[in-house]
């Protein structure tokens, strides 16, 4: 009763969002510890997963984890029985189960809370209401920088959302005048900025004339030739047929990259180097353009790797070729397996990202790092729905950082941008050149 009637004052939130890591000792704390958080997303560390829906937590521990359950139990239904992913959410709900109910061998665990509001409250004993509990031994409290969804679930968008903005719609029926303002903004705001990030995606490629993987209104899309199962890591593995399908639809493409050129959206990050402004092109795209362009291995974050190098997939092993002496390979002995030359069993593959492969940690470490130090951020050709790489800008976002979007099309992002630029990231680029 004392919990229902703690609110949250959302007219008085710190500047701060928390992390409050519960430590579950027995199976009397599950009904001894109590906690109320209007907007929690709940982790559990010794899983490694995390509930997520920010739909906050309400009773004791035993009833806040009954409701987990059930929670996870539904979404079985969208994993098809005998998958490994299917397996793997059957083994949670079972230790999730072991949690709620108190078993011996399920202690101590580790529930972890991530408040964006920084007011969870939390009950002790039960006439003990605590809005920190710093000195309990069983919370750890620790204070940190709200990410970019977390400020929209509080209701502060507006606290990002620039004071000025501009839209262009590439329409000759623009004013002139409008469309002066936004491009000077943007000249601005470079000539102010010292470590400049460029997000770009698929829009950059397609205008060096390379096909789209699912562009709408697209001619040309890979996934409308092939199917996308068969860009998937464990079908890869598993199936010769597929593997087949996969170099037949690599070596299409790298036929395709050898004519392609850099086009003015490339040139435009390499000028940026020169002028020493480029902090990072934090790139979706696997075609090594930016690379022929001129922009440094240090300057460059390749998110999906690229197909312009061939890896061993035998873990340790290290060896590559190029895609130049696949091409080769595969032309002298077509839809023949490609093996390793150094440890004889490795299956070689282009060293991109396929289909249930995680992102590389220290890939995905490079782009952080470059978004929350970056003092302006320009999205070139991507709609922004592929995660984890679209939750980047928003690092940036939360830190008030300039944002300039360049994209055939709309994005989560355009209601923060400054300028919305709706046109060819190629004919923008020539006229920022």
């Amino acid at each position: 009763a004392a919990l229902d009637e703690a609110l949250v004052d959302f007219s008085a939130l710190p500047e701060f969002a928390t992390t409050y890591k519960l430590v579950l000792r027995d199976a009397k704390d599950l009904q001894r510890l109590c906690l109320k958080s209007d907007l929690a997303e709940l982790q559990f560390p010794t899983l490694g997963i995390e509930e997520g829906s920010g739909s906050g937590a309400f009773g004791t521990v035993a009833s806040v984890l009954s409701n987990v359950v059930h929670k996870i139990t539904e979404s079985l239904e969208f994993f098809p029985k005998g998958t490994e992913q299917y397996e793997k959410m059957t083994k949670i709900i079972a230790q999730l189960k072991a949690y709620a109910e108190g078993s011996d061998d399920a202690f101590p665990f580790m529930l972890a809370i991530n408040d964006p509001s920084s007011q969870s409250f939390f009950s002790l004993t039960p006439d003990s209401v605590y809005e920190h509990i710093t000195d309990d031994p069983q919370v750890q409290v620790v204070r940190r920088d709200r990410q970019f969804h977390e400020v929209i679930n509080i209701g502060m968008a507006e606290a990002i959302v620039p004071k000025e903005q501009w839209e262009i719609t590439g329409s000759e029926e623009q004013p002139k005048e409008i469309v002066d303002e936004a491009y000077q903004a943007l000249f601005s705001a470079v000539n102010d900025a010292k470590k400049i990030v460029i997000f770009s995606g698929a829009g950059v490629s397609t205008e060096s004339k390379l096909p789209a993987y699912r562009t709408p209104g697209a001619d040309d899309n890979l996934w409308d030739k092939y199917s996308d199962e068969d860009a998937h890591i464990s079908n890869f593995f598993k199936s010769p047929e597929t593997r087949k399908r996969y170099w037949t639809m690599h070596i299409e493409f790298g036929e395709l990259l050898e004519k392609a050129e850099p086009n003015p959206a490339h040139i435009l990050a390499e000028a940026l180097q020169r002028k020493g402004k480029l902090l990072a092109v934090c790139t979706q795209n696997i075609d090594g353009l930016y690379t022929m362009a001129g922009v440094k291995d240090e300057n460059l974050i390749e998110l999906h790797g690229t197909c312009t190098r061939i890896r061993c997939m035998e873990d340790g092993c290290g060896f590559t070729i190029t895609a130049a002496e696949a091409q080769r390979r595969w032309k002298e002995q077509p839809g023949r397996d490609m093996l390793c030359d150094k440890c004889k069993t490795g299956l070689l593959k282009p060293d991109t990202i396929s289909f249930g492969q995680s992102l590389d940690d220290a890939v995905i470490e490079r782009a952080i790092k470059v978004h929350e130090e970056c003092d302006l951020l320009l999205v070139m050709g991507s709609s922004l729905v592929v995660s984890p790489a679209n939750r980047l800008p928003g690092l940036a976002l939360v830190r008030k950082v300039p944002l300039f979007l360049i994209n055939l099309g709309e994005t989560m992002y355009d209601p923060f941008s400054v300028v919305t630029f709706n046109e060819y990231v190629g004919k923008f680029s020539q006229k920022v050149l």
